[in-house]
């Protein structure tokens, strides 16, 4: 294999440290850095484990705030992130800590220099990623940070917000239902991007339209159903409204409806159809756009035309 790498001269003397660190800094920031908001599990890898190392791998520089410490995917036992240290944190990320500073003087050292001018166009990061936040308390807090870092900057500065709200599947959720509002109101409107699975994107467009219809009587519904709702961590059966899927169109009208919500990219993590005409639909649409498959089928019906035409 080539190496895309240069190879320096052997007369080359060896980089000083500060060079090498001033190199790395511009390395980093020419990739950009990536704020990851994630889970951290003690068995498996989900949440921080699956999300921070493959963007390192790919040359970007990745700081992590972790949500929760948690057994694994299915046991939520462990202690979650505080609403306090979690706010601790954000203070040290205020708005005018992603603005341009001063660059440096002329009689600065050079590998100073290099260092300071490149800290002076970059930013602290460049995007922003929510995976796992189990209550809509921390939820809260986070959209209170995002909404006036992202306001203050405007739209060509703010960093980039990818949002996975991750909240549960087949039907079932193992965060408070207190999330689904919180990303439906708040965090929605602020995401670039956004990455919910079919159920957590039903149960956000569900609210959204619960709320258009009856705004003031959906709060009070809410409420009253998350104080009846068992406090205890993991899954449980899910008691907020959701849009049901149940063909392509669904899909695709599901998908147009979270685009007008504010978001200019939508994926749908994972779709599943009960009914096995749906499924077969999907399968159709998906293969349509394969030529491949327009080839075997040509071959398929060669080979039967011969058989016949054998046989006859």
């Amino acid at each position: 294999m080539t190496s895309t790498r240069s190879i320096p001269p052997a007369a080359t003397p060896a980089a000083t440290p500060a060079a090498a660190a001033a190199a790395a800094a511009a390395a980093a920031a020419a990739e950009g850095r990536v704020l990851a908001v994630q889970s951290h599990v003690v068995r498996g890898h989900v949440g921080a484990d699956a999300f921070v190392f493959p963007l390192q791998r790919l040359g970007l520089d990745v700081g992590c705030i972790y949500t929760c410490q948690f057994v694994d995917l299915f046991v939520h036992e462990g202690p979650p992130l505080q609403l306090q240290h979690l706010q601790q944190l954000l203070q040290h990320l205020k708005p005018d800590s992603f603005l341009p500073r001063p660059l440096p003087s002329a009689a600065a050292p050079a590998a100073a220099a290099a260092t300071a001018a490149a800290a002076a166009v970059e930013p602290p990061f460049r995007y922003i990623a929510s995976g796992f936040v189990g209550n809509g308390e921390l939820l809260h807090a986070l959209a209170d940070w995002l909404g006036p870092l992202r306001g203050a900057l405007g739209a060509p500065a703010a960093p980039l917000y990818l949002c996975d709200p991750v909240m549960g599947d087949c039907g079932q959720l193992y965060v408070h239902p207190s999330c689904v509002q919180v990303y439906s109101s708040k965090l929605l409107p602020l995401a670039d991007i956004i990455t919910p699975n079919q159920y957590e994107a039903g149960w956000i467009l569900g609210h959204l339209q619960q709320q258009q219809q009856q705004q003031q009587q959906q709060q009070q519904q809410q409420k009253e159903k998350e104080q009846q709702q068992e406090e205890k961590l993991g899954w449980r059966e899910s008691c907020c409204p959701c849009v049901e899927m149940k063909t392509w169109g669904d899909v695709l009208a599901a998908v147009a409806a979270l685009h007008d919500a504010g978001p200019e990219v939508v994926l749908l993590t994972s779709v599943q159809f009960a009914a096995a005409a749906a499924a077969e639909e999907a399968h159709n649409v998906l293969a349509a756009a394969d030529p491949t498959y327009h080839q075997q089928q040509q071959q398929q019906q060669q080979q039967a035309a011969a058989a016949a035409a054998a046989a006859g």
